[in-house]
């Protein structure tokens, strides 16, 4: 799981709240091949390929951004709401 919030900090809240899953201050590399990344802002393409994740509007503040069919099909499963990035980014530029 990577974690990509400048405003609340440290990882280590997250990584308390998740042991059993290491938790990365920073943006996946574009090679890997699954990844969650938890933002308190929507990204743009300056921070990870966008076009390859899914987002899971967590609230106001918090977006689950998901890479990998497996993982998302376990967040569909699961009965959460996942939609195109695309859409929010657009949003974010109007």
């Amino acid at each position: 799981m990577y974690y990509m919030n400048e405003k609340y900090g440290a990882q280590y809240i997250v990584q308390f709240l998740v042991s059993n899953i290491k938790v990365i201050s920073a943006a996946p590399g574009s090679d890997i091949k699954e990844a969650l990344v938890l933002s308190a802002r929507i990204l743009t393409e300056d921070d990870i390929n966008l076009q390859d994740y899914k987002i899971i509007m967590l609230d106001d503040n918090e977006i689950l951004y998901i890479k990998g069919e497996k993982l998302q099909e376990i967040f569909e499963s699961a009965g959460l709401k996942i939609e195109e990035t695309e859409l929010y980014v657009e949003e974010m530029r109007n």
